[in-house]
């Protein structure tokens, strides 16, 4: 093969890869959900009238509609964990008990929540943490804390 026709070659080849990139970049991107301004999370905790010195904990975060919650009921040790919001990614809770560390829970899927039976001594502080997903660009809740077994 001579020089000119290698050249033409790598000419036609660096040609084919820049126009690929330029309809790539012209390709409509998924449309990704700003998840930082407009949601708007809170917590709290209040005594679980099933549960003689239990306090259940809570941690909810919404947006237009999109809702993403974590509860941990003291009666039955429950954690209820819900995703209303369609991202195509399961909702994540942390679950933390005194003296049994933080254990990460998810929901089975979007429009459901579902609920883990767990067991726990009684006594023991709890705190629970809910996000939009288990990626590193989740919207998290930040710590709800004051639960107890």
């Amino acid at each position: 093969m001579d020089t000119r026709s290698l050249a033409r070659r790598c000419t036609a080849a660096a040609a084919t890869a820049l126009l690929l990139t330029g309809a790539l970049a012209a390709a409509p991107a998924q449309a990704k959900t700003d998840l930082r301004a407009p949601w708007t999370c809170s917590g709290g905790k209040n005594a679980d009238n099933g549960d003689a010195g239990g306090v259940d904990v809570f941690a909810t975060c919404s947006s237009s509609g999109n809702r993403v919650s974590a509860r941990f009921n003291a009666n039955g040790e429950h954690l209820i964990v819900c995703d209303h919001y369609p991202n195509g990614y399961s909702t994540i809770a942390r679950l933390t008990v005194e003296g049994n560390g933080t254990a990460t829970y998810r929901s089975s899927g979007s429009g459901r929540c579902t609920d883990f039976n767990l067991s726990f001594d009684e006594g023991l502080s709890a705190s629970v943490e809910v996000c939009t997903a288990g990626t590193s660009d989740a919207l998290c809740s930040g710590r709800s804390r004051g639960g107890v077994t």
